[in-house]
C-alpha cells in the first residue's frame, strides 16, 4: 500500500486494484466487469467462473481489511447483464446479500446497460454521474471537471516497464492534473497503456506491491 495525497485528501492506493479514502471511510474500485466469463461462454469460449469467485473475494477481503463503511464502484460493474447466466446471477446476488451491512453504490459505465433491474435484488444503490464528494468528482470517463479533481475508471491503465529488449505490462494507477484513472479491478479485462506526461504521478501494481514510477 503507498499514500497519494490529492487536493488535501489522503488516498490509499492498494495492490488489490482499489482506492481507500480513509477520511469517508469509502473503497472506491473501477471495472469489475462481473459476469465477463459468462459472456464468453455464450460465445462458445469455455471459461471457468473461478475469475468472478477470485475478484469477490479479494474485493471482501480489502473491505474487511480496510473497515470500509462505504463501496463506491466507478463503473462497470457488470460486463453484460443480458449474458449472466443464473448460475452467475445467483454468485453475484449471494455475495452482495453478505455485504448487507455496507454501504454499495455505483456509477454506472457504460457496460451497465440493464443494471437497474438487479439493484434492488443486490441492495445496492445507482448514484447521479458525475457524484461529487469533497473535491472529487467521482464517474467512470476520465475527464476534467470544472472545481472537481477526477476520480474515474474505463480505460484499464497499464504502464509499461521496459528494459532492454524485455518489456512487462503491470496495472497502474494514473494521476494526472485533472484526473485519475484507477486499475481495473477485475481479473479478467485487459488493459490499456496510458500516455505519461511531465506532470503525471504513474504507480504500478507488482504482486503485492504499489511502487510509485
Amino acid at each position: 500500500m503507498i499514500t497519494h495525497t490529492i487536493r488535501g485528501e489522503e488516498l490509499w492506493l492498494l495492490p488489490e486494484r482499489a482506492v481507500y479514502w480513509q477520511a469517508k471511510q469509502t473503497l472506491l474500485v473501477a471495472d469489475l466487469h462481473l459476469g465477463k466469463t459468462a459472456t464468453f461462454r455464450q460465445h462458445g469460449i469455455p471459461l471457468s467462473d473461478d475469475v468472478l469467485a477470485d475478484d469477490l473475494e479479494r474485493l471482501e477481503r480489502i473491505l474487511l481489511q480496510t473497515g470500509a463503511k462505504h463501496l463506491i464502484i466507478l463503473g462497470d460493474l457488470l460486463h453484460e447483464s443480458r449474458s449472466l447466466s443464473a448460475h452467475t446471477a445467483l454468485q453475484i446476488n449471494r455475495w452482495f446479500r453478505q455485504m448487507g451491512h455496507l454501504r454499495i453504490s455505483v456509477v454506472p459505465g457504460n457496460h451497465d446497460r440493464g443494471l437497474a433491474g438487479f439493484t434492488e435484488a443486490w441492495g445496492i444503490e445507482i448514484l447521479g454521474d458525475p457524484r461529487e464528494e469533497g473535491p472529487f468528482a467521482l464517474t467512470h470517463q476520465p475527464e476534467a471537471r470544472p472545481g472537481f479533481y477526477t476520480l474515474s475508471g474505463h480505460v484499464h491503465p497499464v504502464h509499461i516497464l521496459k528494459e532492454g529488449k524485455s518489456s512487462l505490462r503491470l496495472p497502474c494507477f494514473y494521476f494526472g492534473r485533472n484526473f485519475a484513472i484507477l486499475p481495473a479491478f477485475g481479473g479478467f479485462t485487459g488493459g490499456y497503456p496510458v500516455r505519461r506526461e511531465a506532470e503525471d504521478a504513474i504507480f504500478v501494481i507488482a504482486d503485492d506491491a504499489v511502487i510509485a514510477i
